[in-house]
């Protein structure tokens, strides 16, 4: 299972770098200044070591406070595949996500272009794992969840004169995975679900304001 997610490591330097030029090219077209653009892009690559990956886009709501569509494509996080695959013994189901909205609100002090943004996140998520017996199929099972994550943010955001920024922060909060079930050949049975457990992790993220 290592091994595969090796692949990923590639995956996330082309990505990295593919935003990191769209940014700076969308950024590029809004006026020199540091004016807070009407929407923002926002990725997030540390997921790939933690809990997946993600992506938020969404307008500016007021002066200085964004809300966000967000996707988490959880399979593609390291720490996410050793926890679901109790430590990859067994195999994580690619279909694994969380989509939801997120609220970051921008603490800039006057006279300066950075600052600190607190907000939060709620995501509905959904996955799972499952064994593959090549020789005894029945030993074969596959267990599928569903659950919810409410988490608050804060960090630091550098922002630069074309729109283009920088954040480093960390996430905390809760999962609550409130259904599971597990398949065992064709027969489907209710599981119990894990529950209610807390979660962190940390964020560094890359991103641009846009429609300056």
């Amino acid at each position: 299972m290592f091994f595969k997610y090796r692949s990923f490591q590639k995956v996330f330097f082309l990505f990295f770098i593919l935003f990191a030029l769209t940014a700076f090219c969308t950024a590029a077209t809004a006026a020199e200044s540091n004016e807070m653009g009407s929407g923002e892009l926002v990725f997030h690559p540390l997921g790939f070591f933690q809990f997946g990956p993600m992506v938020d886009i969404g307008p500016r709501i007021g002066k200085s406070t964004f809300l966000d569509a967000h996707i988490r494509w959880s399979y593609a996080g390291l720490l996410y595949q050793a926890i679901e695959t109790e430590g990859f013994e067994n195999e994580a189901n690619p279909n694994g996500f969380g989509v939801g909205i997120k609220i970051t609100h921008l603490l800039i002090p006057a006279g300066s272009t950075s600052g600190m943004y607190v907000g939060g996140l709620f995501e509905y998520t959904w996955g799972g794992s499952k064994y593959t017996d090549d020789d005894y199929s029945a030993y074969s099972w596959e267990r599928k969840w569903k659950g919810y994550d409410i988490m608050f943010n804060i960090g630091y955001r550098w922002r630069f004169p074309s729109g283009f920024f920088m954040q480093l922060g960390g996430f905390a909060g809760f999962h609550n995975q409130y259904k599971a079930e597990i398949t065992y050949g064709n027969n489907r049975t209710k599981s119990n679900p894990d529950g209610v457990m807390l979660i962190a992790m940390l964020e560094f993220s890359i991103g641009t304001e846009f429609g300056k």
